[in-house]
């Protein structure tokens, strides 16, 4: 048993090749951190589903213990999200923080019992729950705001590790398999109004920074993001902001920070301020983004501010000089974080679906108009595969055209509501609702708008959710005779213009899906490869694109330079995929030099049921 499937791996490594080059790293496929890989709220090779309901496209639905507003992050196989689960047992209550006069506001609520609080991981392909880790347990010394929870500050990865910040109860880094490596206590703070604490932490070269902004002595700190051991702390004369701070790569990365009193920027490596300006509105929220050498700072609270920054002129107090951009003072979002996407700036007006968008470059106003059926938002709007999605706190999403005018492709609603901000990944949208966390990804046979038009991807496309038998007809080396002993299956499973998905499985084995797409004018085939617990194997990925093609039904993939650098041996492979319809479609496999052949022909006149889906 054992030499036959060492036969069987041999064999399938045989028919390996690596990711083409333009396969996207781990650091923009994956969302590591709230405002996704690049920090603008946009993932930019994700391809979301159009249309959603609680009947249609839910790839799972899973219920998440406690409260949080949160918003998942998304590494690999793991959708992880904060949350703070209510305790029974007799934990000490603090004795109550002195507050200033007029401090008590009506939406505000003394905590009502001790809270764990826990850093929860789920599987990325079914949404069961890997592991649950409680980090602190503890009676807070303040209460929230009747909207906000005890774990609204958003998780962040550098795939290493995980790392979760909960304010007043610490910072804490888990591995990935939800161990605490490190943890620090920071102290108390003393939040405006109690209203709540919120602030995320943002990671990057090893450093993981936070900001302590309250109605007390405020600071900005960098810890070693492997060992927790402080690297600077840097005080700042500040109020209480919930606005997680950004960090912008370069020559001497910054690390950018939006809040009332003043706007700035500090160097990652030691702490010192770079450059400043005048603050925003009272109580920042929002997010900076940046992109092509902007940084957007924003906020909306009893006034609307909006500045972009040049970075490359930015030096000391921005008052004088011409760093500043250009400025905005209409419609400006209170708890919502701006959108930064394909050379437009979207924001929404204070929390309401009053939607903006201006030129990134030059400020100018392309539109403010109404999203139909958006009432009050909280979660911060997204974008992928030229598409923009808002989430409003009823359970509604629209979903948005990306461009300069206001185009509404879709309405979609769901029966929870929504704070956190969307993680988009590959296929889905993984979105953290009060007590739900869902999957939405196109279901298995679903097409995803018009046909393609190449008629050789049309063609696939008409056998999308069927599945067919096949029989090895070619193999030159030995360990293919392990693959023959099989039964093979394709499942034409996902369908769409952009990508067709069809798993292919060899008996029992589930580990490899064909996944065809367009590149420019010709198309190319990868090879995704995994293991059962859903993570990527070494070798995956790999494949080639075509190069022309005088028939329609027929295509060969060649080997590309990042195959060849990987596994020589397979420089010179070409896969052939061929359609007859109605008849058979090949696979192949050929290497000219060295006498190499596998062919497995499909019957398409013989459907069979459908197979599980693939690992």
């Amino acid at each position: 048993m054992r030499s036959t499937a060492l036969l069987l791996l041999a064999a399938l490594a045989a028919l390996a090749a690596p990711a083409s080059a333009a396969e996207p790293p781990d650091s923009e496929r994956f969302w590591p951190q709230w405002r996704g890989p690049l920090c603008t709220g946009a993932a930019p090779h994700a391809r979301p589903p159009l249309e959603w309901s609680e009947t249609k496209n839910v790839r799972f639905k899973v219920e998440v213990p406690g409260l949080g507003s949160s918003s998942p992050v998304v590494w690999r196989d793991l959708v992880i999200v904060t949350t703070a689960t209510p305790v029974t047992k007799a934990l000490p209550r603090p004795a109550a923080t002195p507050k200033p006069e007029g401090f008590n506001h009506p939406a505000v609520s003394a905590p009502g019992s001790a809270q764990a609080f826990e850093v929860l991981a789920y599987q990325r392909a079914d949404g069961r729950l890997r592991w649950r880790r409680t980090v602190r347990e503890e009676f807070p010394h303040e209460g929230t705001h009747k909207d906000g929870t005890f774990a609204s500050g958003s998780a962040v990865t550098d795939g290493e590790r995980i790392y979760a910040f909960f304010g007043s109860r610490g910072l804490y880094a888990l591995d990935m398999e939800g161990r605490i490596v490190w943890q620090k206590d920071l102290g108390d703070m003393t939040v405006k109004m109690g209203f709540g604490e919120g602030a995320s932490p943002a990671v990057f070269a090893g450093r993981l920074v936070v900001t302590w902004d309250h109605d007390g002595d405020s600071f900005l700190a960098a810890f070693d993001a492997r060992t927790g051991r402080e690297l600077w702390r840097t005080p700042r004369e500040e109020q209480t902001t919930w606005a997680t701070p950004l960090v912008v790569p370069g020559g001497k990365p910054q690390v950018v920070t939006a809040a009332s009193n003043r706007v700035r920027a500090y160097d990652l490596g030691n702490g010192a301020l770079l450059w400043d300006a005048a603050g925003l509105t009272p109580n920042t929220i929002p997010t900076p983004v940046h992109g092509d050498g902007l940084v957007y700072l924003t906020a909306g609270f009893r006034g609307n501010a909006l500045m972009a920054v040049k970075l490359a002129e930015a030096k000391g107090d921005l008052a004088t000089g011409t760093a500043i951009a250009w400025r905005y003072d209409k419609d400006t979002p209170y708890v919502p974080s701006p959108l930064l996407y394909r050379g437009g700036l979207y924001f929404l007006k204070g929390n309401s679906g009053i939607l903006t968008r201006l030129d990134a470059k030059t400020g100018e106003k392309h539109f403010t108009e109404r999203v139909a059926t958006l009432e009050n938002v909280y979660a911060s709007p997204v974008a992928a595969d030229g598409r923009v999605y808002i989430f409003d706190r009823a359970g509604a999403a629209a979903v948005l055209e990306a461009g300069p005018t206001l185009k509404v492709l879709a309405v979609n609603t769901l029966d929870d509501g929504f704070d956190a901000s969307p993680a988009m990944v590959d296929g889905a949208l993984y979105l953290r609702g009060r007590r739900h966390l869902y999957a939405i990804e196109q279901a298995p046979g679903a097409a995803r708008g018009e046909p393609p038009a190449d008629p050789f991807l049309a063609g696939l496309s008409a056998l999308c959710g069927k599945a067919f038998e096949g029989r090895m007809v070619e193999g030159t080396e030995p360990a293919d005779e392990a693959i023959r002993k099989e039964r093979l299956v394709m499942h034409v499973r996902t369908c769409a213009p952009a990508e067709l998905r069809i798993p292919f499985h060899v008996g029992a084995d589930r580990s490899r899906t064909w996944v065809i797409t367009p590149a420019g004018a010709e198309l190319r085939l990868k090879h995704d490869h995994r293991h059962q617990d859903g993570s990527e194997d070494r070798i995956t990925q790999y494949g080639g694109d075509t190069r022309g093609s005088d028939h329609a039904l027929r295509r060969d993939f060649f080997a590309d330079a990042h195959t060849a650098a990987l596994i020589p041996a397979a420089a010179e492979n070409v896969w052939t995929m061929a359609l007859e319809p109605g008849k058979t479609f090949s696979y192949a496999l050929r290497r000219e030099e060295q006498g190499r052949r596998f062919r497995v022909d499909f019957d398409l006149a013989r459907e069979v049921p459908p197979p599980p889906g693939p690992w």
